[in-house]
């Protein structure tokens, strides 16, 4: 290897030279280990090609130099905390444990009275471990934990107008200066309040308007039924059709009266009685008639009080209790009769009698009467106006 000794002088072969040339990276390996530059190139300046190698030197650190670390506007050295950052990133480049790179916030557009703030509610589109950071705000600085503390996106209210047309009020438009001219401003101008059924039609849709009303009112066209209020002249009508469907037969007389809703129809008989017809005061003899009389049947009362307005035969078929014949309630005639017919059930019943009932003293049948299980016993009483007494004419006991 060559040395600084073993060049020689100026004068000195081509072939020295390129020997030189062919061992420069080995000496500038041991260049590496003088002192300093500036005595290296103060020993080389006597030399043949001192001038080129001081060139080469020129601009070169000493070996005790220092660097510094990169920052986000200048280049430099790595620090020890910038290495231990990218330590933390894997080969594929995901975030470590730590790692927030990539993950966007999801909001959520929250109303807080009447101002609308935005609410972290989850993140998205990152990978590794996701920021822990939800349902919190943001606020005018940062992230902030109440809706209240958060801003509200919509900004502040603005000013209202003042200049003519403006919208000032939303009271239907009725307390504005020019109802018109806000109308106009709201792009409403043309609209017509007119209520719908004064608004004019086209004489076509007028027609077919007509020829609609005119068919729902003809009765012939109503499926359904109607309420006869409703109609008219209904009473007017159902009021001729009975009256024209009287017939007035032999001594009736159909007298009409008045007309309209007031309108009435008298039916009166005229019977003088000689004409084979019944009357209610008349003295007539009926021939084959049979009266039926007016009967109740019941099984068994403790009280039986005879109604003789609505009966005239009463029969109790099962007296399963003592039974008391109450005084009759009705307005009786004279010699009308009344019949009792009675049957005892499930063990003897006494029958007593009210005071309107007259009954011999010395009779079996005076009160109380007793009558054995299983017999029936049949009373006829008669009407005695001068004594206002129901006399008894029969009593048959013994009876199944």
């Amino acid at each position: 290897m060559a040395t600084i000794q073993d060049i020689p002088g100026s004068e000195a072969p081509a072939a020295s030279r390129v020997k030189i040339n062919s061992n420069f990276a080995a000496l500038n390996t041991e260049l590496a280990q003088k002192a300093t530059s500036a005595a290296l190139t103060s020993g080389l300046a006597a030399k043949a090609d001192a001038s080129a190698l001081t060139s080469g030197l020129a601009g070169k650190s000493d070996t005790s130099h220092t660097h510094s670390a990169a920052t986000t506007s200048a280049p430099g050295f790595m620090s020890a905390a910038d290495k231990t950052k990218l330590d933390g990133i894997s080969e594929s480049g995901t975030p470590g444990a730590d790692g927030d790179d990539g993950w966007s916030p999801v909001f959520a557009i929250v109303t807080d009275s009447a101002r609308r703030v935005l609410q972290i509610v989850d993140w998205a589109g990152g990978a590794g471990t996701k920021p822990s950071v939800v349902n919190q705000f943001i606020g005018a600085s940062g992230i902030v934990s109440s809706a209240a503390a958060a801003v509200d996106i919509r900004g502040a209210t603005g000013a209202p107008g003042s200049g003519a047309g403006d919208l000032l009020s939303t009271n239907n438009l009725s307390d504005l200066a020019s109802a018109a001219t806000a109308r106009t401003n709201l792009g409403i101008g043309s609209v017509d309040n007119t209520a719908d059924s004064a608004k004019p039609v086209s004489a076509a849709q007028a027609a077919a308007d007509a020829a609609v009303q005119a068919a729902a009112v003809q009765r012939s066209n109503h499926t359904g039924t109607q309420i006869a209020a409703t109609i008219s002249d209904f009473t007017a009508s159902a009021r001729a059709q009975v009256e024209a469907a009287l017939v007035a037969g032999a001594n009736v007389t159909i007298t009409p009266a008045g007309s309209g809703a007031s309108r009435t129809l008298t039916i009166a008989a005229s019977v003088s009685g000689g004409s084979g017809d019944v009357t209610q005061t008349g003295a007539q003899t009926l021939t084959n008639k049979r009266i039926t009389k007016r009967a109740s049947v019941s099984t068994t009362t403790a009280t039986l009080t005879p109604n003789i307005d609505n009966f005239d035969s009463i029969k109790l078929t099962a007296q399963a209790e003592n039974l008391a014949i109450a005084n009759p309630t009705g307005t009786p005639t004279e010699d009308q009769a009344l019949l009792i017919s009675v049957k005892a059930s499930g063990g003897a019943r006494q029958i007593t009698f009210g005071t309107a009932y007259a009954i011999p003293s010395g009779s079996s049948l005076a009160s109380p009467y007793t009558l054995a299980s299983g017999e029936r016993i049949r009373f006829a009483f008669v009407y005695d106006s001068a004594s206002a007494k129901w006399d008894i004419m029969t009593a048959t006991p013994g009876l199944s």
